[in-house]
């Protein structure tokens, strides 16, 4: 028995003094793998790191963990708008090749990390195999389904698929994230005052010194002259009445612009703010008003801080 045990012990105690015998290679730190890539034009990093006692795989700065989530959101969206390709694919891709990859690195991290193991070549070529292999389902989400980020499939804005706004809240974009009708406050208060200091303006303006409206007493107290689009007086006189129904209340910055700049950052209760910013707000003339238009929507990407009504 004890010629045995020697038998057995022997091998084991030899790579155990080999082992202790040669300086032990230093454990890996930061990236593992890392490499670039791109999924339907939009570029991401993808890298496997040591973080503390754990790996991380990251895509785009945000951990896997994050995008598991996201998956998860999209997989419930894709479902609810009953897209089956696209769920039996993320489903998939949750379940079959980030469950398991997730699985195997923690499993393995010692033997990955750690160059003096016997078994580090072999686990860090698995690694690599598996990295390879989510790089590569990824770029074929995108290349299949235009999805341009994992995190980004998962948006936490029920108003939102991938980074843009829903096609079915397009035409009504400015109604659901800005607002209806104006307030009080400004359809009210703001108003009179803005239709006071017009009043007054027409009154010292010499362009309109001697016009009938302006030089007839009768008339004095109720006559103003409003804008045009440039914030000029109009060669041909718009002149509206004490409770004009042609004035109407405009934005110097178009909500379209601020949309597509900064609206598509923010959350409802800012944007719904700036909608009434007195400083951003003229009254114009409603021919004028028709007459200005304004620049459209043409693009509705949106950061992952975007929410619409009623959202956190």
């Amino acid at each position: 028995d004890v010629g045995r045990m020697e038998d057995e012990l022997g091998p084991v105690m030899t790579r155990l003094f080999n082992a202790l015998g040669r300086p032990a290679a230093e454990a890996l730190t930061g990236d593992i793998f890392h490499s670039s890539f791109s999924m339907a034009g939009e570029g991401h990093e993808l890298r496997l790191r040591v973080a503390g006692d754990t790996l991380e795989l990251e895509m785009a700065s945000v951990s896997f963990h994050s995008i598991k989530r996201a998956t998860e959101t999209a997989l419930t969206q894709a479902r609810a708008e009953n897209d089956r390709e696209l769920s039996r694919k993320l489903g998939r891709f949750l379940n079959r090749d980030i469950g398991s990859y997730e699985a195997f690195f923690m499993h393995y991290y010692d033997a990955i990390h750690l160059p003096a193991r016997d078994d580090h070549v072999t686990m860090k070529q698995r690694a690599q195999q598996g990295f390879n292999d989510i790089l590569q389902k990824a770029v074929d989400l995108g290349a299949e389904f235009g999805v341009k980020s994992l995190q980004d499939l998962g948006h936490p804005s029920v108003f939102v698929l991938n980074d843009e706004v829903k096609n079915q809240y397009r035409g009504v974009w400015r109604e659901t994230f800005y607002k209806r009708d104006w307030s009080s406050a400004i359809d009210g208060t703001w108003k009179r005052n803005e239709l006071r200091g017009l009043r007054n303006e027409a009154l010292t303006d010499p362009h309109w010194a001697t016009h009938p409206y302006v030089t007839l007493p009768a008339n004095r107290s109720l006559v103003f002259v409003v804008r045009d689009r440039n914030n000029q007086f109009p060669t041909t006189p718009y002149l509206d009445l004490a409770t004009p129904g042609n004035v109407h209340i405009d934005h110097v910055e178009e909500v379209s612009t601020h949309f597509q700049s900064l609206g598509k950052t923010l959350k409802q209760p800012p944007r719904e703010a700036w909608y009434e910013l007195q400083s951003n707000l003229q009254l114009l003339n409603g021919h004028e008003n028709t007459r200005k238009g304004g620049p459209r929507v043409s693009n509705w990407g949106v950061t992952t801080s975007f929410r619409g009504p009623g959202e956190p």
